[in-house]
């Protein structure tokens, strides 16, 4: 007897039982995606990215040249056909995937996806189609048939689904196109994108998402969770409701339309997610709204800053789950609550929400990474300075016991947690007496914020600035754009100094131009040659404005819109320049690492409150995917933090 489970996979894998798979009837096709490309020629219109454009022009001619350039042996037939596979990527194109209520007679349990690419040059779907169709013979299988539906194009049954793959004519030209799956209406999810929301905007792509496509999806997940759960080797979970509540399946899924593409003088883009709200909610911020006084601890001079609403009752959600769960958190939370007195629950998380911001600015440290400062808000400033200074305390104490202990604990006399005060405002720095540590993470608490510096200096300007003895804040710069605290409900901000960071980031943009226009040219004929890509530094930087990116809510609609220059190169320029801090202080980590061979700092592990098996499965972790899982104003702890864990953590 066939299980659920059975049929819903033998459904999927045989196309021939998904046509006689029952249907609703009658409804109409819902898109989970569908959106349309530009031409790759759209997409620098900037006069400081006009030589650039030109030379990534430049590649089909150069690839041509490759063959001559390869020894004899080599595999000339790689290039074949690269000319038109280059003209595909730069073409215009529309991708869709679409579920069919009605049908699902193509397989794939009626979801169909479409691809297209729109050729401006004649004959290179035709070319394209040669290529493949030279692929299947070469490979000794037969050409699929011609489709009756579309005759230029050819068509396959595979065990997923039916395939179809050829040249197919359009209005403005021929374009080449692959379908797969239940596909009743290849133009329709693409008739229904609108129309640009941002005025003036020429976009690069725009679509729209609908997640209530996932609902069968779910529900064949259901299926199988049932099975499992009816032959007692799976707990009973309601896979479907707990998704359709926040949004993700259902009636009342996320929904909404996305654009990007460039006006007059900047780079926008927009997306408009409806039904948000529930998913906000699970994030705690599908209530209140960002004001002019959580922007006030940040000095006018920030070259980077970014301001969101915080809420940890989903933590806390968190950790009651998992007791539910029977997950031993309370063992873990103990052995905390034993080593310091502090309840992580009652003394900590309960107090801390509201909002958080982190910021980098020339006062706190010249804008380089050592002046970044992490801000969250304080509910209630004196039950945390006294967790604190018990958490200190404790660390303090079994610092002291371990160097007790002989020779080979020496290393607990290089730690030191060292409270001070800081404009009056209760401090804490974690020394390394002894050591050449180039960090000393500092904090400190007002009466509405906990401040996180990585240097006691930043420290110093953060809490002048957050407690009112520091110069103007940054709403008060001019050059603001899209920010409305009066008229939006917004939940969080994030604004960017390109100039400030350009200036880092120069060397390696034009680093980065010499590469293209060096690849550019021809080793035959010199009369090829791209010349300089980048602009001159000052060309570079006039008239270029803050980015700025904005998320808010529209009643139950969530709006995240964002600008930035028009310009590739002041991009990316921008962000080469906000990075190379970061490689800079991972390096001098490794410096300080290997002169020390990480010999004390690996027994540091021993402090941990884990069994040496939890420890080898941290020292396992890979922190690079942890670092790029969290998102917002926490990132920069985990990326912060990323060398010294690895240094600690070093076989």
């Amino acid at each position: 007897m066939k299980t659920p489970l059975t049929l819903a996979l033998l459904a999927f894998s045989a196309p021939a039982l998904a046509q006689d798979a029952p249907a609703e009837k009658g409804l109409p096709p819902q898109p989970l995606i569908a959106f349309r490309k530009a031409a790759l020629t759209q997409w620098a219109p900037d006069p400081k990215d006009a030589a650039l454009k030109a030379a990534l022009g430049m590649i089909d001619l150069r690839l041509k040249e490759l063959p001559r350039e390869l020894p004899a042996d080599a595999p000339h037939e790689a290039f074949d056909g690269m000319e038109v596979l280059i003209s595909a990527l730069a073409s215009p194109a529309r991708f869709s995937i679409v579920f069919n209520p009605s049908s699902n007679a193509g397989g794939a349990f009626g979801y169909g996806v479409v691809l297209t690419t729109m050729f401006a040059g004649e004959g290179d779907a035709d070319r394209l189609q040669g290529l493949v169709e030279g692929g299947i013979t070469q490979s000794g299988e037969q050409l699929p048939k011609r489709s009756r539906e579309e005759p230029g194009m050819r068509e396959m049954r595979t065990p997923g689904g039916k395939l179809m793959f050829g040249p197919r004519k359009f209005e403005p030209g021929t374009g080449y196109e692959v379908r797969f799956g239940t596909v009743t209406d290849a133009d329709g999810p693409f008739a229904a994108i609108p129309e640009p929301s941002i005025a003036g905007l020429t976009p690069f792509i725009s679509g729209t998402f609908d997640f209530g496509a996932l609902t069968p999806i779910a529900n064949f997940g259901q299926m199988a969770i049932n099975q499992k759960a009816a032959e007692g080797e799976a707990p009973q979970v309601n896979v479907v409701d707990n998704f359709a509540s926040v949004g993700v399946v259902g009636d009342k899924a996320m929904k909404g339309t996305f654009e990007f593409g460039h006006t007059a003088d900047a780079m926008r883009s927009r997306v408009r997610v409806q039904n948000a709200v529930p998913a906000l909610g699970v994030l705690g911020i599908d209530k209140g709204r960002l004001g002019k006084d959580d922007f006030a601890a940040i000095p006018a001079d920030a070259n980077t800053a970014s301001v969101g609403l915080l809420n940890l009752e989903a933590i806390q959600k968190l950790i009651d789950g998992l007791r539910t769960q029977k997950v031993p958190v309370d063992e873990y939370l103990g052995q905390f609550t034993k080593f310091t007195g502090v309840d992580f629950e009652k003394d900590i998380l309960k107090h801390v929400g509201g909002v958080s911001a982190i910021y980098s600015s020339e006062v706190t440290g010249g804008g380089g990474l050592l002046s970044t400062v992490v801000l969250l808000g304080v509910k209630d400033s004196a039950k945390l300075i006294s967790a604190r200074a018990k958490i200190a305390s404790s660390i303090t104490d079994l610092l002291g016991q371990e160097a007790d202990k002989g020779p080979d604990h020496a290393w607990a006399r290089y730690i030191r947690p060292h409270a001070w005060q800081v404009e009056g405002v209760p401090a804490m720095t974690m020394t390394f007496p002894g050591v050449p540590i180039p960090l000393e993470i500092s904090s400190a608490i007002t009466d509405k914020w906990a401040i996180i510096a990585l240097s006691p200096q930043a420290l110093t300007a953060a809490v002048r600035q957050a407690t009112g003895k520091g110069g103007k804040d940054i709403l008060t710069r001019p050059d603001w754009r899209l920010l409305d605290l009066n008229k939006q409900e917004v939940i969080s901000v994030s604004f960017c100094d390109p100039a400030r960071n350009i200036r880092d980031g120069y060397g390696i943009a034009a680093a980065f131009g010499m590469a293209v226009s060096n690849a550019m040219r021809s080793p035959f004929d010199p009369k090829r040659d791209p010349g300089m890509i980048t602009p001159m530094y000052n060309d570079l930087i006039a008239g270029v404005k803050p980015s700025v990116s904005v998320a808010y809510r529209e009643g139950q609609t969530l709006v995240l819109d964002s600008i930035c220059d028009r310009s590739w190169l002041v991009n990316i320029a921008s962000a080469a320049g906000a990075g190379s801090a970061w490689g800079s202080l991972s390096s001098l980590f490794s410096a300080v690492g290997a002169a020390n061979e990480n010999a004390q700092l690996k027994k540091m592990m021993s402090l941990l409150p884990t069994s040496a098996a939890d420890r080898d499965l941290l020292a396992r972790v890979p922190l690079v995917q942890i670092r790029e899982a969290v998102q917002g104003p926490l990132a920069w702890p985990a990326r912060a933090m990323e060398p010294v864990m690895r240094a600690v953590i070093a076989e």
